[in-house]
């Protein structure tokens, strides 16, 4: 896989008495997220409790200034996109994993379920910095070719292969003539799934309502 995230997690303790601040600030970041602002710092103090995702590597970073993150699987489908040279960044979560062994090289070929981000990272007294929405726009795969090293370091990192946990592909999407959507990937993040919830935020594509579903304070 293209990158894994194993983040270290960093004990925080927040005080009852300053709830009512962390969600002002959790809404202001929301609100900046919204309104595309590219920096969220009059939202906090010294201390932020949020901040914009941040690329786990150089090259993610350079797939991810260079993706569409308005463009969602939906688009695609619609089949009215024009798609040359697209790039997406499509969040979601590892629901099937199959290889083809090649012999040089392993192709693995993902299944994900498209959830909605509003790529923030929350660094609240839980494990889970990444709020996913519950909800998405459905199935996508992707491929992805492994030495045969890189895929040994993957199954000693993820001993149940690592279905159920965060996705983000970055990549060329095509629509294939059986309606499916297949994203020619160019980076893959994963992310365990103890470090990401989908009960604390519902929310749709950009510029759509979000509701706090619980407050973890």
């Amino acid at each position: 896989m293209a990158a894994v995230s194993r983040d270290n997690r960093q004990e925080q303790v927040t005080s009852p008495d300053t709830t009512r601040l962390h969600i002002v600030r959790r809404l202001c970041v929301l609100a900046a997220v919204l309104l595309g602002l590219t920096s969220i710092a009059a939202c906090f103090g010294s201390k932020p409790r949020s901040r914009l995702y941040e690329p786990l590597s150089g090259r993610e970073a350079a797939q991810l200034r260079e993706a569409n993150r308005e463009l969602y699987p939906d688009d695609i489908r619609g089949g009215e996109t024009d798609l040359t040279d697209i790039t997406i960044a499509w969040p979601g979560i590892l629901r099937d994993l199959t290889y083809q062994d090649y012999g040089e090289f392993v192709e693995a070929v993902l299944t994900v379920e498209h959830r909605y981000f509003l790529w923030t990272e929350d660094l609240g007294p839980q494990p889970e910095p990444y709020f996913l929405s519950p909800r998405g726009e459905g199935m996508f795969r992707t491929t992805w070719r492994l030495t045969p090293e890189a895929l040994r370091n993957r199954r000693e990192m993820f001993g149940n292969e690592g279905i159920g946990n965060m996705v983000i592909v970055y990549g060329s999407p095509t629509l294939l003539n059986t309606g499916e959507l297949l994203v020619e990937a160019g980076y893959i993040r994963e992310i365990d799934d103890d470090r990401y919830r989908t009960d604390v935020l519902d929310y749709g594509r950009s510029g759509e309502p979000v509701t706090i579903l619980k407050d973890l304070e």
